[in-house]
């Protein structure tokens, strides 16, 4: 089956379009280069800042996409890893703008291939590249993906830089100088060779000597670029007819944005009036955001585009890191909370697994939308939330609580069945005496009730709780008091009982706890990193600001995990 069928695509979890272009092809990463990167690599997309894009608007954007035989082509590199992106997208059924039909944006599903590819193409040469494609369930629009990994090896670079650097230890922004002046001649000695320059480049030459030195690292390159050494002379690769460009040729062209590239990025640590226009590059991602109609999505009242590093396990939300809860709906983490909501019941109507409702698949989506909702404090989401667990929907890590409380931690929630946990609950039931334990019980039992989807054993679990509500000591006991129901406290982690005292006073004023959980709405709190503002006839910097963001988002996590405690 070819990786663009329809077929394939339609049962892909589809996203929402800001996703897509936002994090989704930040994320594609192809196997052969994982060793290389860090785990968490994410593609930052750059372009050649051209005459055309320094003037659009007196900003650095890049230029649109290009227009090619009724198609339009957007490419890229990653300014970290250099892989090469380039989608093309059919202009067959779409606005100039192509926008989707519906107003909620593009829903896209793709395919995005983790191992290269390589082409037969009898007269270009075979290529190796990852395929992908995508498409939108609502509107059709469809976008032909390729990412080609790096001709050069950002190891490569490293290597180089490394040998630079380690020549001026003592003067570090003269090794950058011998590093821009080395990446500067690779990159006009492989275009030069893409024109057709046959004279070839010698190792004695004083001038050739100062600016490439001839070490292991720089000579790796030239062969990777086809220069052959014969003497002492590097000699450039024969690259045929530009008209027809050959894999040699294509080569050289992409090897050459690849060091000018890493150029760009090196003279940045180089005064001011020492870089080169030539080699400047510009962000890329918000011309792919356009180009794919995926840039007027609705967003959150006064959200940041990327917000600050934040993972939440409060409110029900389970393990579910929050940056893993946004890919499980497909959703921009600056989408409003309507969006969410909608991508969470797309999602839904979409699933084709056996168990649409209730399936892994659904219990994914609802740890993923609990984790949102909790870390947001978002009451349109919590409504969501709550409608779910009225139809028995429960997050996984309220299971695991709960299957702990009537067993202890040495066992699974998927080691034991219903029968067995009717057995030991009222074996439990029977051990307590107190009303309150009795309740917890009968609540922990309604959890796994719904987690196992047994409809008896729900049943069950409801008469037991209302003959737990109903004896005569739960009807004559007084309601607990506010305090009881607070947590008993915090670990003390070393000489920290004043601040854990201090946090937990903070805590216990409703008002103030109201106000924490809140954060994140883009309401309660001015959460935009706005520059200029006054702390009593100061000005704070920066640093501050963030620092102070990340204060109340760091106690808005340690609430949330006291809450479920």
């Amino acid at each position: 089956m070819a990786i663009g069928s329809i077929d394939k695509l339609h049962n892909m979890p589809g996203v929402l379009g800001g996703y897509f272009a936002k994090v989704q092809l930040s994320s594609w990463v192809p196997d052969d280069l994982t060793s290389q990167l860090s785990r968490d690599h994410r593609h930052t997309w750059v372009s050649k800042k051209t005459a055309e894009a320094s003037t659009i608007g007196g900003s650095s954007q890049p230029a649109n996409p290009e227009d090619i035989g009724g198609s339009r082509l957007w490419r890229a590199h990653c300014r970290d890893c250099l892989c090469r992106l380039e989608l093309v997208v059919s202009a067959d059924g779409c606005t100039a703008q192509n926008e989707c039909v519906d107003k909620e944006g593009h829903h896209i599903h793709a395919h995005l291939a983790k191992e290269s590819e390589t082409s037969s193409d009898q007269t270009l040469g075979p290529e190796a590249a990852c395929p992908g494609r995508a498409r939108c369930c609502k509107c059709g629009f469809a976008v032909d993906i390729k990412l080609q990994p790096p001709i050069i090896e950002p190891s490569m670079f490293r290597a180089l830089e490394n040998a630079r650097m380690t020549a001026h230890q003592h003067h570090p922004t003269q090794g950058v100088r011998d590093y821009v002046a080395t990446t500067k001649s690779l990159c006009a000695l492989s275009r030069n060779a893409a024109n057709g320059e046959r004279r070839p480049t010698k190792t004695t030459n004083e001038k050739a000597r100062g600016l490439l030195r001839f070490d292991a690292p720089c000579n790796h390159i030239l062969e990777i670029l086809g220069f052959e050494l014969v003497g002492d002379e590097f000699r450039p690769p024969v690259t045929g007819d530009p008209q027809r460009p050959t894999l040699v040729l294509r080569r050289l062209r992409r090897a050459s944005e690849e060091l000018s590239i890493m150029t760009g990025r090196a003279q940045r640590r180089l005064p001011e009036k020492e870089r080169m226009a030539s080699h400047a590059v510009v962000p890329a991602t918000d011309g792919l955001v356009a180009m794919l109609g995926s840039s007027s999505y609705a967003r959150r009242p006064g959200a940041l585009a990327l917000s600050l590093a934040f993972t939440g396990s409060g409110g029900g939300g389970g393990d579910v890191e929050l940056e893993s809860a946004y890919r499980v709906l497909g959703a921009p983490e600056d989408a409003a909370d309507s969006l969410i909501s909608w991508a969470y019941t797309r999602l839904a109507d979409e699933d084709s697994s056996d168990e649409p409702l209730t399936g892994p698949w659904a219990q994914k989506r609802f740890d993923a939308v609990s984790a949102v909702s909790a870390a947001r404090g978002s009451d349109e989401l919590q409504k969501l939330v709550e409608a779910e667990q009225m139809r028995g929907m429960v997050t996984t890590e309220n299971a695991r609580l709960a299957c702990r409380a009537v067993f202890g931690d040495s066992v699974g929630l998927d080691d034991v069945d219903t029968s067995v946990i009717r057995e030991v609950f009222v074996a439990r039931l029977a051990e307590v005496s107190s009303q309150k334990t009795k309740l917890e019980l009968a609540n922990h039992l309604s959890v796994l009730a719904c987690a196992k989807r047994d409809q008896s054993l729900c049943e069950y679990a409801a008469d037991v709780k209302a003959t737990v509500e109903s004896t005569p000591e739960a009807l004559a006991a007084p309601k607990i008091d506010t305090w009881l129901q607070l947590p008993v406290g915090l670990n003390n982690i070393g000489n920290t009982c004043y601040l854990n005292c201090m946090l937990q006073c903070l805590f216990s004023i409703a008002p103030v706890r109201h106000a924490v959980m809140r954060y994140g709405d883009g309401a309660t709190w001015n959460e935009s990193l706005v520059l200029g503002r006054r702390d009593s006839g100061r000005r704070l910097t920066e640093l501050e600001i963030k620092q102070a963001l990340r204060f109340v988002q760091l106690l808005k996590q340690l609430f949330e995990s006291l809450v479920s405690r």
